[in-house]
């Protein structure tokens, strides 16, 4: 009979990161075991005859540190995930623990026989996953890694020192997720070079920390390396982006917020706009960004029917005053962050103002609407945005019931006290409200009161 529910070993991580802080502060308080679990700086190590009886119940198991020989001698049947971190005395009898694991996870370790143990991870037959994070592989290893990774379904490598040269002979036929972040000793065409030996790829997350010159990826063909590759994260320049997007027959998701995303890319996606469920454009500056205009977001909202998210950057309002195509995405689009840049020449943009509001009133499944400014914003001309008042038209965005974020951060706004009043009673589901709502602090003070009685 278990004592405290802290004896099962699956709850001695730090569960307390999922608690809301007022929740973690009540139960710190019910008395000190609770208090020792659920602390955030620690990491209580689960007690060794709970995890020796409870052993065939064990699917994910972590070592830090030091691996001690009594936990890591017992045998787990049914253990399927295995980490360590922060090892340094990893040997290949390690991995006797787990004979069904299939995800293995390695993290600032040191090997006492790192060809034994790469030779030992070769013959998992279960393993299907594979995550390392600064690891160093020696001259003798390095085939056996290739090897292993040929039979992989995802590997994850975060500053590691590869080699990425394997075998001109080799491929990955069932690689589907493949992240590589900053690796070192790699130079972008080998690793374009291992990408297209890797034909059934539906993820990919690459980040560089070497410059990508415009013939960095001449290797790469103009459509068909990889026509299944749904997920794409990038950190490169604008020519790369573009042939990626030649080699995606279906782009469903497009993270290229550190890319340089041009006219060529945007033309090479327009024919692929249906099958797009979220893009991220290169975030808010604090300034136009030439390269993605607010047609181009435009164009997205009015010819994709499915899109769920998009976050864009600083655009022209003036963009979209074409009223003759409408957004057909009302239905589907759950978060827009765009920050909205109208003109200051002097001129009244209520009209335009409206005219935006119109457009957002038709997104009735919003649940996060971001209007926020660029961090560091200079006083430059045009740098207000959107004005969140009722006569300025706030009152078309009735239609949004499901709206549960607001983020309208470094934005000058001027709400009064009917344009609170209206957004406490027209969105009851609102659970984050970010931004200065009027500058004078006496009035905003005010104003919280009313949203948070």
């Amino acid at each position: 009979m278990l004592k405290v529910p802290f004896d099962l070993p699956e709850l001695c991580e730090p569960i307390s990161i999922y608690l809301l802080p007022a929740d973690l502060v009540s139960c710190v308080r019910v008395c000190r075991i609770w208090k020792d679990n659920l602390d955030v700086g620690q990491r209580p190590d689960p007690n060794l005859e709970a995890m020796t009886r409870h052993r065939h119940f064990i699917k994910d198991l972590s070592f830090h540190g030091v691996t001690e020989n009594e936990r890591a001698s017992l045998q787990y049947p049914n253990l399927t995930t295995l980490f360590f971190g922060r090892s340094w005395s990893i040997s290949a009898a390690s991995l006797n623990v787990a004979p069904i694991l299939d995800t293995l996870k390695l993290s600032y370790v040191r090997f006492l026989d790192s060809s034994s143990f790469w030779v030992a991870v070769s013959k998992l037959p279960n393993l299907r996953r594979l995550e390392t994070k600064s690891l160093q592989l020696d001259r003798d290893s390095t085939h056996v890694f290739w090897m292993i990774c040929s039979r992989l379904e995802s590997l994850q490598t975060w500053h590691d020192e590869l080699d990425v040269r394997p075998a001109k002979t080799m491929v990955f036929p069932l690689m589907k997720s493949l992240s590589v972040l900053d690796v070192q000793g790699a130079n972008p065409r080998d690793l374009a070079e291992w990408f297209m030996k890797c034909p059934n790829l539906v993820n990919l997350n690459w980040k560089h920390s070497m410059f990508f010159g415009d013939d960095s990826l001449s290797v790469l063909p103009i459509g068909g390396a990889w026509p299944h590759l749904e997920t794409l994260r990038l950190d490169g320049s604008k020519i790369d982006l573009a042939k990626f997007l030649c080699n995606m027959s279906k782009p469903r998701e497009l993270h290229v917020a550190q890319t340089g995303f041009s006219n060529m890319s945007f033309e090479v996606l327009q024919p692929r706009l249906g099958a797009l469920r979220k893009i991220d454009f290169p975030n808010a500056t604090q300034r136009l960004n030439p390269n993605v205009t607010g047609r181009m977001i435009h164009e997205i909202l009015c010819s994709n029917p499915q899109l769920q998210a998009l976050s864009g950057c600083r655009v022209k309002a003036t963009d979209f005053l074409d009223d003759r195509r409408p957004w057909v995405c009302g239905s589907s689009l759950r978060f827009f962050k765009i920050y909205f840049v109208f003109p200051q020449d002097g001129d009244d943009t209520t009209d335009l103002q409206r005219t935006i509001f119109r457009r957002l009133s038709t997104l009735t499944s919003l649940e996060v609407l971001d209007v926020s400014g660029a961090l560091r914003l200079e006083d430059e001309g045009d740098k207000d945005g959107l004005d969140l008042r009722l006569k300025s038209g706030l009152g078309e965005l009735s239609t949004l019931r499901l709206l549960k974020q607001l983020c309208f951060e470094r934005t000058k706004q001027l709400m009064g006290e009917e344009d609170v009043i209206w957004i406490s009673k027209h969105w009851e589901r609102l659970q984050l409200f970010q931004g200065i709502m009027n500058e004078d602090p006496y009035t905003q003070r005010q104003f919280c009161r009313i949203l948070w009685p």
